[in-house]
């Protein structure tokens, strides 16, 4: 019932989506990654449509629970900060540690 009254928020940014790396990442997507793209506020679906392909890939390598959620509760700051790192930095991201990430999520710009 959830996915269904999300069905056009998601369809809408699902028409958006331009590269085939884009295309990509959303079909590979699993159930829980699903939940968080469809609960995604709109400053966050913003983000999320001009994320780069680095960017993408990074988003579709998260794994653990704790990633996930992090990036989900990112505030409009932090996630303008988010879409702003590098290439490099996106990896530190990725192979940030739990205590690292909570470290992360307080951090104020």
């Amino acid at each position: 019932m959830f996915i269904f009254e999300t069905m056009t928020s998601v369809a809408e940014i699902f028409e958006t989506m331009t590269s085939v790396a884009e295309m990509f990442i959303f079909e590979r997507m699993r159930s829980f990654e699903m939940f968080i793209f469809e609960t995604m506020t709109s400053v966050e679906m913003f983000i999320f449509e001009r994320m780069t392909s680095v960017e993408m890939f990074i988003f579709e390598t998260m794994t653990s629970v704790a990633e996930m959620f992090i990036f989900e509760r990112m505030t409009s700051v932090e996630m303008f900060i988010f879409e702003k790192l590098t290439s490099i930095e996106m990896l530190i991201f990725e192979k940030m540690t739990f205590v690292e990430i909570f470290i992360f999520e307080r951090m104020t710009c």
